[in-house]
């Protein structure tokens, strides 16, 4: 009698359906939950028990307590708000200062000014603009910019005129375009108006 070959049993890498993976992973999420129970208790329940806590220190305060608790939170609060008001006067003087002597991103001049040089004072204003962005364009002299906006269309190291010049006619007619003229009634009043000056 022939004895039946039996094939060696190899197994290949187990693979898992999507519900199985699902099953595991909630599994895990679960003991993980459970365990942080047990070391750290119910976050609900530890909500509730500083609410009592605070309740309880609260109800032990006297009256004066109390006040100077309430007195050193307004106080606080208003030491908050005067640096915010006195951050933004100061950003705002920096800003318009900058713009005005000719600094190209008043923005990075806000950032880059020695800030130990400006001060806020309620009466008297913001203090040290001038002479803290006199300083860093002495400092950074390429943050100055050119008066002039640059003229895309003007031949390569011909800078920009300071004011674009139009003619008469370019004046008149942009003056009714701005009106709220079409085009061609505007070119035809131009046209008028010098038939009449004729």
């Amino acid at each position: 009698m022939a004895e039946a070959k039996t094939e060696p049993n190899v197994e290949g890498p187990k693979t898992f359906t999507q519900e199985q993976v699902n099953e595991l992973v909630g599994r895990a999420r679960l003991e993980g939950r459970e365990g942080a129970l047990k070391q750290y208790g119910d976050p609900e329940a530890l909500k509730a028990d500083a609410e009592a806590g605070r309740k309880l220190k609260l109800a032990a305060m006297s009256e004066k307590e109390k006040l100077e608790t309430s007195l050193a939170t307004e106080q606080r609060a208003r030491i908050d708000a005067e640096s915010r008001v006195a951050s933004a006067m100061i950003a705002s003087e920096v800003r318009v200062l900058a713009m005005q002597k000719g600094i190209v991103d008043p923005d990075a001049a806000l950032k880059l000014i020695d800030r130990n040089a400006v001060a806020y004072d309620e009466e008297k204003g913001v203090l040290g603009v001038g002479e803290a962005l006199d300083a860093l364009l002495a400092a950074k002299p390429y943050l100055k910019g050119h008066p002039q906006a640059p003229n895309l269309n003007a031949p390569p190291g011909k800078p920009a005129p300071a004011e674009p010049k139009l003619t008469d006619q370019q004046r008149f007619v942009a003056a009714r375009l701005f009106a709220g003229l079409p085009p061609e009634q505007a070119y035809a009043n131009y046209a008028k108006g010098l038939s009449k000056q004729s």
